[in-house]
């Protein structure tokens, strides 16, 4: 079970903390492709998701009309930023050099 916190950003506005068990108070009905109806704490909200960017960890959602966007990060993830490393990047090369020159047999 997870019990890290994970952290959001809001519009990259706003910074909270959710714990995986804060779920547990969340009714989350679908309600169409990429709808959603959610209860919480005696409220009701209609979702709707407009945009996911898998690799950022970026979602772009309307709740009752207003736009948001969320950057979820967990526990690993800003480890990963803390050892200064970058999650997701890649680098493309048209080229790959060895080390040193030589010829590579043709087994048949």
């Amino acid at each position: 079970m997870i019990t890290e916190p994970f952290q959001i950003s809001v519009n990259d506005k706003y910074q909270l903390e959710a714990i995986p068990a804060d779920a547990r108070d969340l009714d989350f009905i679908p309600d169409g492709e990429g709808q959603f109806h959610l209860l919480y704490r005696g409220k009701s909200y209609h979702a709707e998701i407009l945009e996911v960017n898998h690799p950022d960890r970026r979602f772009t959602l309307k709740v009752n009309g207003s736009k948001f966007t969320l950057k979820i990060s967990d526990h690993y993830e800003r480890l990963v930023q803390q050892l200064g490393l970058n999650v997701g990047s890649s680098h493309k090369t048209n080229t790959v050099k060895a080390p040193m020159p030589g010829l590579v047999p043709i087994l048949w």
